[in-house]
């Protein structure tokens, strides 16, 4: 019997993995789904080696050092994998310097038409940094000789999945499991959720999947579209 083939699903966070690991180990059945919780957002990371901010000449060698990792680990070689699905959050990187407003938080505080942060700069260099590192991502069709895609959720999961903004971790952990709890029974409403409701990126026909991706990226960079719910994660399912 043919060996199963992996899809290695990257997420930011532990309650990510929760909402939607089992999820996709039910959709891609076929396959064998790992999911990868990377607990930092690799796109505004620092170097844990050089100790220098990850840039977007060195992002894809970042993550393919992840994959082959995890893949040594296992004696898996790059034929053994189906593909790499990337789910990051836009954290609005795509705004102008004006949506950024300095204000009394003690962390960034995202709204639908802008960011309240400690230090209006910080986020501003940030927003500079993770806009080009996703952008090299949404661009980039293999990781480590396997099919790779990056696919947004805008302003962050949170937002997409469950419609909050600046949830805690506990609200977070909550919201996943009942997330997970209300569509493992049912892949299919999951599919429809994620790829056909109002924040959905909505797909041309004319256009191949490929062109459709690349035009959802273009569609995330418009205005303050980072900052409102949007996701082109439905193009994964197609």
């Amino acid at each position: 019997m043919p060996r199963k083939k992996v899809v290695f699903v990257i997420v930011e966070g532990p309650s990510d993995e929760t909402a939607l690991g089992v999820l996709l180990s039910r959709h891609f059945d076929k396959d064998t789904v790992y999911t990868h919780v990377m607990h930092c957002d690799i796109t505004t990371e620092f170097d844990k080696d050089t100790h220098q901010k990850i840039g977007a000449a060195d992002i894809t060698k970042k993550i393919a050092e992840v994959v082959k990792k995890w893949a040594d680990s296992y004696r898996l070689r790059p034929e053994h994998f189906e593909r790499i699905i990337h789910i990051v959050d836009t954290d609005g990187a795509f705004v102008a310097e004006d949506y950024v407003v300095q204000g009394d938080v003690d962390a960034p505080f995202y709204t639908l038409d802008k960011i309240l942060c400690p230090v209006r700069e910080n986020i501003i260099e940030r927003n500079s940094r993770k806009a080009k590192n996703l952008l090299r991502l949404a661009t980039t069709p293999t990781i480590w000789k396997v099919p790779y895609n990056a696919y947004y959720m805008s302003c962050n999961l949170d937002h997409v999945l469950y419609n909050k903004q600046n949830s805690n971790d506990k609200d977070k952990e909550n919201d996943a499991i009942k997330f997970a709890l209300h569509y493992r029974e049912s892949i299919p409403d999951f599919i429809d959720f994620i790829s056909k409701s109002d924040f959905s990126y909505k797909i041309k026909p004319e256009l191949s999947l490929v062109e459709n991706h690349k035009e959802s990226w273009k569609e995330i960079q418009i205005g303050s579209n980072s900052l409102e719910r949007r996701t082109n994660f439905g193009l994964a399912f197609m």
